[in-house]
């Protein structure tokens, strides 16, 4: 065998084992029967939420009139009435972030499990939720504001691993 030959069939066998040796880093030398799962998940999640609900900010001036009955008589009043309904305004915000589920049903007999997990989460919430019935204005006359109310709940799930299963 010439030089040449020799140098080219180095280099391709050189190659060869530089191909299979990360593949081989994983079992260290020795006989591996087992199973390696590997996740890594990274996330960032930014809510910003707005929810009003309003029936206020109503005004009658005192130059605006208005008739009224009464027992068939007929009244003209100066002034106004404002009668304004329920405001209600409600937010619901929920995040499931990097949520993993390993289910080792199938890896018996398998030998050894490993599971590395790697899991970061950026999360960020702004929420504002306003109800307003209020805020009417009357020169002379009457206000009749229905109820207000304002409800916001916020629910993170987070970086949650679940390991099940493995037997059959």
């Amino acid at each position: 065998m010439n030089f040449k030959k020799l140098a080219v069939t180095s280099a391709a066998a050189a190659l060869l084992f530089s191909s299979v040796v990360p593949a081989l880093a994983n079992y260290e030398g020795r006989h591996h029967n087992g199973v390696d799962i590997d996740v890594e998940n990274h996330a960032r999640v930014t809510n910003n939420v707005l929810t009003v609900a309003n029936t206020g900010f109503n005004e009658v001036g005192n130059n605006d009139s208005f008739d009224s009955y009464s027992e068939g008589d007929r009244h003209h009043h100066r002034g106004g009435s404002i009668n304004t309904g329920d405001a209600w305004a409600g937010t619901s915000v929920v995040n499931d972030v990097n949520f993993t589920q390993v289910d080792l049903c199938g890896c018996r007999g398998l030998g050894k499990v490993e599971i590395d997990v790697d899991n970061n989460a950026h999360v960020n919430n702004n929420v504002l939720t306003v109800a307003n019935s209020g805020f009417n204005y009357v020169d002379s006359g009457r206000i009749r504001t229905g109820n207000a109310g304002a409800e916001a709940s916020v629910v993170n799930f987070v970086n949650t691993t679940i390991v099940g299963g493995g037997s059959e």
